[in-house]
């Protein structure tokens, strides 16, 4: 089964007076639309209460839209199908794999350990094993061997909503 979602070009006509968000977006653009005066641009408390409003918005988008993606993924889950969205565009779900640590403590005694105390290779550069997460589990893997590292960390197994754009220039 596919879908084909109605595009709209105003932001003001996307969302409807249904919607939570109508009245904040509302006021919003017609507070935007005054910015255009310098005089009351001036004002850091029209610009302050602005803000305030867009983040709202910005936070309750952000909850709507993960809940339509899940609904998405959910029925493409269900259907067994793509969400088709035009000839050159759909939605379909991916796996996703997340390789957290279990004990950041016992990973950093084992880097350390491996590395014979050698900091450079427990630091972000190209031969250290930090990351954001903070392990690059790889490079962990590598370095303390399969067996340490088994114990050390899990992996995740999840899925996620993919957006396929079809390039037809890259077709034959």
């Amino acid at each position: 089964m596919t879908a084909r979602p109605t595009t709209t070009t105003s932001t003001s006509t996307a969302i409807t007076t249904a919607d939570p968000s109508h009245g904040y977006l509302l006021d919003a653009e017609r507070q935007l639309a005054r910015l255009g005066d310098i005089a009351e641009a001036a004002r850091p408390e029209a610009l302050l209460r602005l803000h305030r409003q867009c983040t709202e918005i910005r936070k309750q988008a952000t909850t709507m839209i993960g809940l339509i993606e899940g609904a998405i993924k959910e029925h493409i889950i269900t259907t067994n199908t793509d969400v088709q969205i035009d000839e050159n565009m759909r939605w379909y779900v991916a796996p996703e794999r997340k390789v957290k640590s279990i004990d950041d403590d016992a990973v950093a005694h084992a880097v350390l350990k491996a590395a014979a105390g050698d900091l450079g290779k427990f630091t972000t550069g190209p031969d250290g094993v930090l990351k954001s997460q903070p392990w690059k589990p790889a490079t962990v893997r590598k370095l303390i061997g399969e067996a340490l590292y088994e114990e050390l960390f899990r992996t995740e197994m999840g899925t996620e909503l993919v957006l396929k754009v079809h390039d037809k220039r890259f077709s034959k």
